[in-house]
Formats: C-alpha cells, structure tokens, sequence
C-alpha cells in the first residue's frame, strides 16, 4: 500500500510539473511573438521614423509596457524622450493607468515603472493609490514613480510612506528617493525623523539618513542624541555620526560608551574611533573590559589601529591588562591584523 501511495504521489508530481513547463513555454513563445512586432517598431521610434503602430490588445498590454522597461532602462538621452512620444503615439500610457488598476502582481510593478519613466503626472492618483497596496514591490515601485514624476513633491509624500513600512529596507527606501536632489531628500527625511513619535519609524528613517550623508540629516542625529532617544534610534543616531566625522561631536557620542544596551555602546565606540577626539582612545580603551564581546571587539580593533597609540603599548596591553577578556579581545586583533 505504501509504494501504491508514493507511486501515485509521484505521478501527480511529475503531472503538475509537466504542465506548468508547457505553461511557462507557452507564456515565453507568445511573449516572444509579442515582443517580434513591438521591438522594430520602438526601434524606429527610436531612429525618428513613424511607422504604424500595432494594435495593441488587452492581454498583450503587460508584455509591452515590460519591452518598453526594458529599453528605455538601456538608453538615455534623446532616444528616451522619442520612445515616450512613441508611448503616448501608441496608446501605451493609457493602457499603463488601465493596468494599474485591473492587474495584480508583476503587471502592477511594470505599470508603475512605466509611469515613472513617463513622467505621467495624470497617473499620479492612481501611483499613490499603487503605493498603498501590497506586496512592498509593489508600494517601492509605485513610490520611485511618484518621485521620479515630481521629485520634490514626491519625495514629500513618499518619506510618510517610508516611515510606515515596517517591511521596507533602508537601501530599498535609498533606492525609491534617489531620483530627488539629495539635500530635499535629507531635509525632508530629517523632518519627519524628529516628528515621528513611533521609535521604529524613527529608527527606519535615520536609517535612511546613514545612508544619504546631508547636513540636514547629521544636524537632526545630533538633535535626537541629545534627547537621549530608544536604544534603536540612538544606535543609528551614532551611525550617522560617523559618516560625518565631525570632531565636535564626540562630546555627544562619550556618554553613550555606558549606555545599557550593547548594540549602542558597539555603535558609540565605532563612531568614537572614527572621529579621533584627543584622548578617546584611552576612553575607548575602557571598554576593553566590556561584558559583551562585540563591544570588546570593537574596542580592540579601534584601539590597535589608532594612530595615538604606539604597537608596541598596545602589545604591553595586552599582556598586562588586568581583564582576561581585554586581552583575549587585543590579543586576537593584534594577531588578525598582523596576519593580513
């Protein structure tokens, strides 16, 4: 009875795998066919020339709107601006606002990189409608369109988003925000950075401004330093301090060396060494004895490779630190880096 059951369990298998190749081969061969009479077409768009535009039908609108991702995502320049006349010429534009409300899935994100790439500022309702459905692919998509349409007023209504999704990685968020000038984008991300009262929304847009790098986004992690925010948003405070380097922040950053989570006393040395205040590494020397090891860690990298200390102090503090632990953490840096 057993080998009868996973006979017939094998046949189902190889049965439904059977069909969903010849539906895949399928899909490739009409899409191909697809593509067979759009591709000349947009290619003498491309060159000036106006031939007839294909009828284009309600099942091949995913298809074709994809082929004309695809190649306006390989050229720049005038040849883009010819392709967009060719869109709005071929009725594509309207099927891409047509798509975006009746599709699901793939379609939805290739209508959406459509209508950014468009410039389509009558597609913007439907864009921020897009930016509220699921899943996250398709919320980033329709958002990078809404930025790449009207940067600024964009990114103003993009940044609320951002700070809701819990499910959006800050490079994701980096990626969305990036076609705005970057000074608007920090200004607005520091904004809302202060506002937010939600710790894990504050935390996702620092995150962003680690990333980005302007003034107005170090000015705010200074901000939020001083009002000893949560640990996940002092964490990344302390990250975007340093990136800046600035010398005048150490003072904010010392007190968080005693912080209770270690996460942050992690991110308060490294920031620490990166900044090489006058006597820091001696500060930073006192963690060595920290009790979690990455903080010991971090400790011992910033300490032996600090221009302020001369190697061979650092290797008499090695063996004759009081902490075992402080020495096993410089010990084995000092053997990590004399190995390299």
């Amino acid at each position: 009875m057993i080998g009868l059951g996973a006979l017939a369990a094998a046949s189902v298998f190889l049965l439904v795998a059977f069909a969903l190749r010849g539906r895949l081969v399928r899909q490739t061969e009409r899409r191909a066919a697809i593509e067979a009479v759009w591709l000349p077409v947009m290619l003498q768009s491309m060159r000036q020339e106006f031939p007839a535009t294909p009828t284009l039908r309600r099942r091949e609108r995913g298809a074709v709107l994809a082929l004309w991702n695809r190649m306006t995502a390989a050229i720049e320049g005038e040849a883009v601006e010819r392709l967009c006349v060719f869109a709005d010429r071929a009725g594509l534009i309207t099927a891409a606002r047509a798509l975006s409300k009746e599709g699901s899935g793939e379609e939805l994100v290739v209508a959406a990189t459509f209508l950014g790439r468009n410039r389509d500022a009558a597609g913007i309702p439907v864009l921020l409608d897009l930016a509220q459905k699921e899943p996250v692919v398709v919320r980033a998509e329709a958002a990078r369109a809404l930025v790449r349409i009207e940067p600024e007023a964009g990114v103003r209504s993009v940044v609320p988003m951002i700070a809701r999704w819990e499910d959006c990685h800050s490079a994701v968020a980096v990626a969305i925000l990036r076609d705005a000038p970057s000074e608007v984008v920090s200004e607005v991300v520091a904004g809302h950075a202060l506002a937010a009262q939600d710790p894990g929304a504050q935390a996702r847009l620092v995150d962003v401004l680690a990333i980005i790098k302007g003034r107005a986004g170090h000015a705010a992690a200074r901000t939020l330093l001083d009002r000893q925010p949560p640990p996940e948003v002092a964490s990344r405070c302390l990250a975007v301090l340093r990136e800046h380097r600035a010398p005048e922040d150490a003072i904010l950053v010392r007190p968080y060396l005693k912080h209770e989570m270690p996460f942050v006393r992690v991110q308060a040395v490294a920031a620490l060494a990166r900044l090489q205040g006058s006597g820091d590494v001696w500060r930073i020397a006192g963690c060595l004895g920290d009790r979690d090891w990455w903080v010991r860690n971090r400790a011992a990298r910033a300490v032996v490779t600090s221009p302020a200390i001369a190697r061979s102090l650092v290797e008499l503090l090695a063996s004759v630190h009081p902490d075992r632990y402080a020495r096993g953490a410089l010990v084995q840096v000092l053997g990590e880096i004399g190995a390299s």
